[in-house]
């Protein structure tokens, strides 16, 4: 898919859903839905404990870059890896993130996805997510929501 077909899909898709084809397309590589093996919970710890660690830490980061192109509702900050960080990984994990914070109905929260080539594949990526969510009760069921029928597709 080129780059300039995804914008399009990313904009009618809306912001959680566009995060999953971000995660995709983090660092420059552009996979198509068939390369991704399944969707499955993250076991790696995230990187703060925080939302306002998230916000203070993550743009100090030399393999964080901020992710451009993302239809953002107010409130929505995106991130990704750097593709240098990517290509020093021996799994190429990619990592894109979502902080959601005021006025943002699902603030203060994270998302993260992060795609990676397991042991024993030479071309396909599992793709895992992670939240971390201090909104209200319904907001973080919103956030859990859209985040699983953004990443869900069959085989997912």
């Amino acid at each position: 898919m080129h780059a300039s077909h995804c914008r399009a899909a990313l904009v009618r898709m809306g912001p959680l859903a566009a995060l999953a084809l971000g995660m995709m397309a983090s660092a420059g590589a552009w996979a198509e839905y068939s390369d991704i093996l399944g969707n499955e919970a993250d076991k790696v710890p995230l990187e703060f404990t925080t939302v306002t660690g998230f916000i203070d830490g993550l743009p100090k980061r030399s393999d964080v870059e901020v992710l451009k192109g993302l239809p953002l509702e107010p409130g929505m900050l995106a991130y990704q890896s750097t593709k240098a960080s990517v290509v020093d990984d021996p799994a190429f994990t990619s990592r894109t993130w979502l902080i959601f914070t005021a006025p943002h109905p699902m603030a203060p929260s994270v998302a993260r996805l992060r795609t990676y080539v397991p042991d024993g594949e030479l071309v396909r990526r599992r793709q895992a997510w992670a939240t971390l969510c201090e909104s209200t009760p319904e907001g973080c069921a919103r956030l859990d929501a859209y985040l699983k029928r953004a990443i869900s597709r069959p085989g997912g």
